[in-house]
């Protein structure tokens, strides 16, 4: 779906630059910082229409905010495909990891908790260090 057309599926209106910046997430391989889509949009969008952006789209549920232990948070398009990240430590490479199994932990969570009866989501994100960087 184009970034228009998902813009008005969500009830927002599509601005050009709202347009853009969802374009520029979609179209990227690993989850954006603010900084990375505003050096992307170059004059396009400044950094605070960025941010506003991002904030409604997470509102909306179209883009999530993945924490890569970066100091920074990213994003990515949400309901794409339910994966997770390997992260390197050293280099900052992030690599998708699509196998979940975590219904089965959040069974046992749920069966230890005093305090919940439900898990509604979760985010896993796997840090370590890449081949290259290994070596």
């Amino acid at each position: 779906m184009a970034p228009d057309e998902v813009l008005k599926k969500h009830g927002l209106k599509a601005t050009a630059a709202r347009t853009a910046v969802l374009a520029a997430i979609a179209k990227s391989k690993a989850p954006l910082s603010v900084q990375a889509v505003v050096e992307k949009l170059r004059g396009t969008a400044d950094q605070a229409t960025v941010y506003r952006a991002l904030q409604t789209f997470s509102e909306k549920g179209i883009v999530r905010r993945v924490d890569l232990g970066q100091g920074h948070a990213t994003f990515e398009i949400d309901g794409a495909t339910h994966h997770h990240h390997l992260v390197c430590i050293s280099c900052g490479a992030v690599e998708d990891v699509e196998d979940c199994d975590a219904d089965a932990f959040a069974a046992q969570a749920l069966k230890r908790s005093k305090s919940f009866s439900r898990v509604s989501r979760h985010s896993l994100e796997l840090f370590g260090e890449c081949k290259d960087c290994a070596k």
